[in-house]
């Protein structure tokens, strides 16, 4: 056991220094997303600016250096995603009531509602026409109003794949009368902006108490 203990450990201070070293690589000057496509045996880059920017700037020959810079802030960006996941399933992350959550992010909500006396299911599933089976990440009832909500957590919104299934996921909760600001509670991270914890609370008093 004692041995287990030490890889593991090992393990976490591994990936730990992966994310300490993505962190300085990823904060580069140039915003946005690279989009890369083959036109008659020719590479073509576009910059993209956001999730809704689906075609993106033609990037001339000239300007291949800023391909090369987001390209490299990309790879990055997911080897930190990928370490951050990695540490947290040597770790282990579990919440106050000793549930097994997939983030941090997530035990500091579960937890604050869970101090805070209200009571929520953890990935319950839920069928969404039109896309199937989904399992928000907290099924919640206002005990006052006996309203149900769903709260997602959108937690790497820096990365585009990422941020494009989210964008798609929230368009069909809206398709299924389920609309942000009324019964679907989001919130937002990316590796620059963690989760505010004040925010939550300010949340937790607008909706659930």
């Amino acid at each position: 056991m004692d041995e287990l203990r030490r890889i593991l450990e090992e393990q976490s201070k591994e990936m730990e220094s992966v994310i300490a070293d993505t962190e300085k690589g990823g904060r580069r000057k140039t915003k946005g997303r690279l989009r890369i496509t083959h036109n008659k045996g020719t590479v073509q880059y576009f910059l993209r600016t956001g999730p809704q920017d689906r075609s993106g700037k033609y990037i001339s020959k000239k300007e291949l250096n800023i391909a090369c810079e987001i390209a490299q802030k990309d790879y990055l960006l997911k080897l930190r995603h990928i370490a951050e996941r990695k540490q947290e399933d040597v770790s282990g992350i579990y919440t106050e009531k000793n549930e097994h959550v997939r983030s941090k992010s997530e035990k500091i909500l579960a937890d604050k509602l869970n101090l805070m006396h209200i009571p929520y299911h953890y990935e319950k599933p839920l069928h969404l026409h039109g896309y199937g089976i989904v399992h928000p990440d907290f099924t919640i009832l206002n005990k006052r109003t006996r309203k149900e909500y769903y709260w997602e957590h959108l937690g790497m919104m820096d990365d585009a794949s990422y941020s494009e299934k989210a964008v798609m996921k929230i368009e069909t909760y809206e398709k299924n009368s389920i609309f942000p600001g009324d019964s679907l509670i989001l919130t937002y991270e990316t590796s620059v902006h963690p989760l505010d914890s004040r925010l939550i609370e300010l949340i937790i008093h607008k909706y659930l108490l």
